[in-house]
């Protein structure tokens, strides 16, 4: 897993199909993971539709006490450094949580489209 997470995101090893991405952990008092993010570098013609830039999961015992919003936060912050502008993320449509997250964070809802994966509603958000 580590090995993953150094290599991934220059694109080594990875998975065919798959974009080079970057994890993050955000950890409370130095050991315990509360929230995680992927961050892809670029987005293909699937992550365009529905997955974006960024993904994200907050530990359900740590749930709404703000994590997942600094965990988003953080990670919008990690794309703009990369230069990687707008920035697309998207999250079930009745995921509440998530959608107050997005939208706490400045997202602009675009559209909503029908997942591929899991025929699920999906709501796209874009960051500047």
């Amino acid at each position: 897993y580590l090995r993953n997470c150094r290599e991934h995101p220059q694109g080594i090893n990875l998975p065919a199909g798959w974009i080079p991405y970057s994890r993050y952990w955000l950890v409370r008092n130095g050991t315990t993971i509360v929230a995680t993010s992927s961050l892809r570098h670029k987005l293909n013609e699937s992550l365009m539709h529905e997955g974006g830039h960024i993904g994200y999961g907050t530990r359900p015992s740590c749930r709404r006490r703000g994590y997942g919003a600094e965990i988003c936060r953080q990670t919008l912050a990690q794309a703009r450094k990369m230069g990687i502008s707008p920035i697309l993320v998207t999250c079930d449509a009745d995921n509440t949580g998530s959608r107050r997250i997005l939208e706490s964070n400045g997202g602009r809802l675009e559209n909503q489209v029908i997942s591929s994966a899991t025929g699920k509603l999906k709501n796209r958000y874009w960051f500047d």
